[in-house]
């Protein structure tokens, strides 16, 4: 036993021995490290220190830590510290970190800021010359140590040591402060000095008022210990009203209809219901708001999609069919919230014998089926887009095959996790059917009777129809969506699997046990699909009593297939040009989007556009957006990718970063006149344009501008040091030249370009401002700007080239002879006649408001629209009742329409006239007028207006006028039309068609009044081109087709019928009294102003037309 003994003796002798000297090589490890200044890099796991601990360092200047996750709130940056030993560190992020520490035993939690994340540091570092900054030092206490505030002696943690280093002991959290024991922790430090037997005493509510109100059980707890300093006199616990108004909150949600043979225990019982909207953006049919319908019982939903909050609540009547005739139970209770939308639908429900119950306001839990399943829904439907290339308009479609797919998933919701359809039906849903939204796909193409006709073409699937057995599949090809079961080759899918599922759609009837059910609202839909077939046969729905033939329901199948959404909106979404930052990233494009951003910035800055500088306190800095667009030559192929970056101008505040904002703009009968020019002289007008043009402009020297850094553009680490900056968020763009979106841009452009111009001796124009001319000699030179777009010409080729020379300080670029200029396709003969088209904008409004396929017409207008019966004088509203017709539909349909007939079409110029009158508040007439318009334009895309001058003097100019009127003709208010054309050399460079001002009392005052404001007109085109040095001969022909209007400008008949006529129509008079102007009369048939003053057949349309030279 006693040499047992001595051994274990002896064993023990020997582990303390070598215990001894591992303490001592681990200090001779630190004293090495220290004495090498890199302590910091060669801490490590062998000093008994817990890797959650924190070293408590004087050499330290921050805050250091190891460990991103620690970080709270934290931020980019970028630093570099240089350790004693001649190394570097690279400090890379800064935010907050919570500390679970011991003071006085006590645990607490402390918050360190302006913590450093540093990867490569083997120990987390306290500065303690970081705190004693802040009023803190290390105090002793026997063999004890502490951190404590200088000012009252408040301990904040203690500090413990160990082989001569000082540490922390402490954990990370995340967890909030709990207040009681930040104040037990300081009434505990306080009292470290005091006397334990000077106890203060009182009720536990005067401690519970005393102390903020905390909680009794927190107070009596704190009273429980000795060293706190306090004591109780009375635990009865009283209740606190104040505590009531500060603290009360909800009770707990009823449960009262959660127990057996309450309402939704049974399938149908109870249908709740939210809406959500308004979306951003809105989805391809225009759709910004969404709506659920789910089935307590079951966890069955239906999401619609409408365009405003009412029709989406009225969509309870389809969901209604649809789930008492599809799953054959009946609805019991619709629970919705208290919102106005669901007005109409109390009526509704009271109708069909729903009872209706209303979720308490602000209580969202009252509700909550319907307010989490739109948030589950747009989690899968978010996460679906994000995955596919396509547009953010496309998350209607989205939503619809989310809910889709949620019908046919297992839920928790369920017992034993049953889908909702199997719940309903009893059986398993099939999800064989169910591909990756977005899947690129083949779809067969009905030949139509042509046998050389491709019988396939590449699709996109965006869903799947639940009307319908088939997919919605997007044919970018044809800008439409349809519906068919005939797709192949789903890039998702592999071979096999795309047989199985061929199988499958040959399947006569739904897996799933789903039938069809034709609602009102898919009517409404069809017609929405295909605006040019309104008045087609309805769609197709299978019959349940299956009465039809065989061959009348194979037919109405095909019908079904054929139905395409070749709306408004979806073309739209597949325009070249993309909405935003978001959707260039996401496109196939993305490499080319980027490299234009880059080449943009790059331009910017070798401009000098802005310096980047550290942001001020204070400083308002603009945001800012990226422009995409797709540059395109005559022919309408791609020739390039353009980003611009714009400035939010939205947000600048007169007076701080903007004041005058004016720029003029040329009219477009000025740059008809340039081309009539070019025509005239036998000179080829040449294009010009200025890149950047608005960034060339310095901006105003007193005001300061700045931008916020835009997406897409890096700050390199050098200039963030060399403005004092530590992470990009801390710096702005200021800047110092011009950009696009600045309110005041257009001016400062003009401004500049004026000056540039004058200098090389251009003069410009009083008559309009964006019309410059200069003679040298002989020669002469004419040029128009449309803002950074330039047309010039002259009396030779060399006056041309002259001028693009004398703007090579701005970089301007000699496009060579005009090809297009502002959407105009403008093509030069070999007979040096110009001829002027809109082929590509007209194929481009038509795909826009989805009329690719309507049917052309020969007139823009029929003979009745004077006409307005039944509902054509309904007003629009902003939701669609059939064909897509509303307010927000109609107003840029009518806008495109007016600016092809103000540059090229004067043929349609009346109709559009007629449907422009009251774009604030349209009717169906003028709905319905609009879409004629467009339709006619579809059949004459292809007519050019000819610009050939008449064989005279190449010196000697001759405009001429066509007046007419037509009386009466508003029968609302009774006031005429005026309609005219100005001709120069017998080419049209101006046309109008507008309403008096004034009633006329006859024929002769209504063709007088449209001849006075024809001659207006006349007169500012000779002014123009009497200043440019081209003044035509005099006098000018005014073409009238009334001989009592005639004798009434050369003033031959009686005063007395035209007394009343006002006196500034009577400058008319004195125009043809000083021989300025000679009226003469013409033929009906050849008053080529008939176009803009009234509707005619077709025949009449196409002599017109021939003698406007439209052909």
């Amino acid at each position: 036993m006693e040499k047992g003994s001595a051994a274990r003796t002896k064993e023990a002798k020997s582990k303390k021995k070598k215990k001894s000297r591992g303490k001592a090589v681990r200090a001779n490890k630190v004293r090495a490290a220290n004495n090498a200044g890199g302590f910091v890099l060669a801490a490590n796991d062998a000093i008994g220190i817990d890797r959650g601990d924190w070293i408590l360092d004087s050499g330290a200047s921050r805050h250091l830590v190891n460990d991103e996750s620690l970080l709270i709130d934290s931020t980019a940056c970028v630093y570099e510290i240089a350790m004693a030993d001649g190394e570097s560190l690279r400090l890379t992020r800064v935010g907050r970190v919570r500390l679970e520490v011991l003071a006085r035993g006590v645990k607490v939690i402390v918050t360190l800021t302006e913590v450093y994340l540093a990867p490569r540091l083997a120990k987390n570092i306290v500065s303690y010359g970081k705190l004693e900054s802040k009023g803190f030092a290390l105090v002793y206490d026997g063999n004890k140590r502490a951190l404590a505030r200088r000012s009252d002696g408040t301990v904040v943690f203690d500090v413990a040591i160990d082989s001569n280093v000082l540490y922390v002991k402490t954990t990370a959290t995340r967890e909030r402060h709990r207040a009681g024991d930040a104040i037990v922790a300081a009434l505990e430090a306080r009292a470290m000095d005091g006397d334990a037997d000077d106890m203060h005493e009182a009720s536990l509510l005067h401690w519970h008022q005393r102390i903020g109100h905390l909680a009794f059980d927190t107070i009596e707890r704190m009273a429980r210990d000795p060293s706190s300093g306090i004591r109780l006199t009375s635990n009865k616990r009283m209740a606190c009203v104040k505590c009531l108004k500060g603290k009360q909150t909800r009770n707990t949600q009823s449960q009262q209809d959660s127990g057996t043979n309450s309402p939704i225990d049974r399938i149908g019982g109870v249908i709740c219901s939210d809406l959500k909207g308004p979306m951003t953006p809105q989805d391809r049919l225009g759709n910004r708001y969404m709506v659920n319908f789910i089935d307590h019982k079951s966890n069955y939903c239906r999401v619609f999609l409408a365009r405003t909050k009412d029709a989406a609540a009225k969509q309870f009547e389809a969901f209604l069919v649809h789930f008492e005739k599809l799953f054959g139970f009946k609805v019991h209770v619709l629970r919705t919230d208290g919102g106005g939308e669901y007005a109409n639908v109390d009526l509704f429900c009271k109708r069909t014998g729903v009872a209706r119950q209303v979720s308490e306001a602000r209580n969202q839990a009252s509700n909550g089926k319907a307010e989490r399943m739109h948030r589950t829904v747009l989690n899968l439907a978010r996460s679906m887009m994000f995955a596919s290339a396509l547009p953010l308009q496309f998350w209607g479609d989205a939503v619809q095959y989310a809910v889709h797919i949620l019908n046919r998933s297992p839920t928790r919701a369920n017992a034993k996790r049953a889908s909702p359809i199997e719940v309903l039906t009893g059986k398993s849903p099939d999800l064989r059917s169910i591909v990756v939204f977005g899947s690129s796909c083949s779809v067969y193409r009905d030949p139509r009777k042509s046998s050389l006709q491709r019988r396939s073409q590449t699709g996109i699937i965006v869903g799947v129809s639940e009307e319908t057995k088939g997919y919605k599949v997007l044919l970018q090809r044809e800008n439409k969506v349809v519906v068919t079961q005939h797709v192949k080759n789903i890039s998702t899918l592999s071979d096999a699997q795309n047989a199985q599922l061929q199988r499958a759609l040959e399947v006569g009837d739904r897996a799933d046990g789903e039938a069809v059910v034709a609602t009102r609202d898919d009517n409404i839909r069809a017609r929405d699909y295909r605006g040019a077939h309104e008045k087609s046969k309805k769609p197709w729905s299978r019959q349940a009593h299956g009465t039809r033939s065989a061959s009348k329901r194979k037919q109405a199948v095909t019908r079904q297939e054929e139905r395409s959404a070749s709306d408004e909106v979806v073309n739209a979404a597949f325009e070249r040009d993309l909405c935003n930052y978001g959707e260039a990233m996401r496109s196939s494009k993305r490499a080319e989007w980027q490299t234009a951003m880059q080449e943009e910035i790059a331009a910017l800055e070798s401009n000098d556009v802005w310096r980047v500088t550290k942001r001020s306190p204070g400083v308002n800095a603009l945001h800012s957006k990226w422009v995409f667009k797709t540059k395109t030559g005559a022919d309408g192929e791609l020739e390039r990718y353009k980003a611009r970056l714009v400035a939010c101008g939205n947000e600048q505040v007169l007076g701080v970063d903007y004041n005058l904002t004016f720029a003029a703009v040329m009219d477009i009968s000025t740059a008809t006149v340039v081309l009539a020019l070019a025509a005239t002289w036998g000179v080829p007008a040449k294009h010009g344009d200025i890149p950047n043009a608005y960034v060339r402009a310095e901006k105003e020297a007193h005001l300061d501008i700045c931008l916020q850094v835009p997406r897409g553009m890096n700050v390199s680490e050098s200039t963030l040091r060399n403005v004092g900056a530590m992470h990009p968020g801390e710096v702005v763009l200021e800047l110092r030249r011009s950009l696009y979106g600045l309110k005041q841009a257009g001016r400062l452009w003009s401004q500049l370009l004026h000056a540039r111009l004058s200098d090389a001796g251009y003069v410009r124009c009083v008559s309009d401002m964006c019309l410059y001319h200069k003679r040298d000699g002989e020669e002469l030179v004419v040029v128009g700007v449309y803002v950074d777009d330039l047309l010039a010409t002259g009396t030779s080729v060399a006056a041309v080239e002259s001028f693009f020379a004398s703007l090579a300080s701005l970089s301007i670029k000699d496009l060579g002879h005009v090809h297009k200029f502002l959407g105009m396709r403008v093509e030069l003969g070999s007979d040096g006649a110009y001829r002027i088209d809109q082929e590509e904008a007209i194929k481009e409004l038509l795909r826009a408001h989805g009329m690719c396929d309507a049917n052309p017409t020969k007139t823009p207008i029929g003979g009745d629209c004077y006409e307005v019966v039944g509902d054509d004088a309904a007003l629009l509203g902003t939701t669609s009742t059939g064909g897509g017709a509303t307010i927000n539909a109609f107003q840029p349909r009518v806008g495109s329409l007016l600016w092809v007939a103000r540059c090229s079409r004067p043929d349609i110029a009346f109709a559009v006239h007629k449907a422009t009158r009251q774009t604030h508040a349209p009717r169906v007439l003028d709905w319905k007028l609009a879409k004629r318009v467009a339709r006619y334009l579809k059949g004459t895309a292809m007519l050019k207006l000819e610009m050939a001058p008449e064989r005279t003097s190449r010196d000697a100019l001759r405009l001429e006028a066509y007046s007419d009127a037509d009386f009466a003709a508003d029968k609302a208010d009774r006031k005429s039309l005026t309609g005219g054309v100005v001709l120069l050399n017998g080419m049209a460079v101006s046309w109008t068609a507008k309403k008096q001002g004034g009633v006329s009392l006859s024929t002769m005052e209504a063709e007088f009044v449209a001849a006075s404001e024809v001659a207006r007109e006349l007169i500012g085109l000779h002014q123009m081109l009497g200043e440019v040095g081209m003044a035509p001969v005099v006098p000018m022909l005014m073409h009238v087709d009334n001989q009592a209007a005639i004798s009434q400008i050369e003033g031959e008949a009686s005063s007395i019928k035209a007394k009343h006529i006002d006196v500034r129509h009577k400058y008319l008079r004195d125009l043809a009294r000083r021989g300025i102007i000679t009226a003469q009369h013409v033929r009906s048939e050849l008053m080529i102003a008939d176009l803009m003053t009234k509707a005619v057949d077709a025949n009449k349309l196409a002599a017109l037309r021939s003698l406007m030279r439209l052909e």
